[in-house]
């Protein structure tokens, strides 16, 4: 459920993805995505865009695309032949998306990347999981395997500094971080 100017819109979607519709509390349908089987999405804080996968053509990997929602005009910001692009997050300004990339082919490292979405820009690239935004947009929790032990890492990394710190060193099993309200 996402919060748009003053309204409340529901985002679904079939089970095979092959749509996404935005529904309003009067029950007013609208196809925002149609006949294109996608994957992640996120909503950008103020509804204007919608951010999602795509598979690219039958090929290995997947590609990320931006939508302004009102004009349905989509574009790639970002595309990895052989890797999979997953858990999408917005930015508190909704100027950069920070996402993993995870590995299709044995062997690869799971990331975190952030994007400029104006630029299409990778400003940051950092081994971890799971990334969360702080709310006022100057940090990445995120969870990372450490090299040796138990269970992930819980770091954070700092958006100006480029700084990342461990919060606790290992045995954490979270399987998915929120946002304090």
């Amino acid at each position: 459920i996402e919060w748009v100017n003053q309204d409340i819109y529901v985002y679904v979607s079939n089970a095979e993805l092959e749509f996404l519709q935005r529904i309003d509390l009067a029950g007013k349908v609208e196809t925002v995505l149609d006949k294109a089987v996608f994957g992640g999405v996120a909503v950008s804080s103020d509804g204007q865009y919608i951010a999602y996968t795509k598979a690219n053509d039958g090929r290995l990997g997947e590609e990320l695309y931006i939508m302004n929602v009102e004009k349905r005009e989509s574009r790639r910001i970002h595309t990895k032949p052989t890797f999979s692009v997953a858990r999408i997050q917005w930015a508190p300004d909704n100027q950069m998306l920070a996402f993993n990339i995870l590995p299709r082919l044995h062997g690869g490292t799971a990331m975190i990347q952030v994007v400029n979405v104006e630029t299409e820009e990778v400003l940051y690239s950092f081994r971890g999981i799971y990334p969360v935004w702080s709310p006022d947009g100057k940090y990445l929790a995120f969870l990372d395997i450490p090299d040796f032990g138990d269970g992930f890492s819980l770091k954070l990394y700092s958006i100006h500094s480029g700084q990342i710190n461990v919060i606790v060193s290992q045995g954490v099993d979270l399987v998915k971080a929120v946002r304090k309200p």
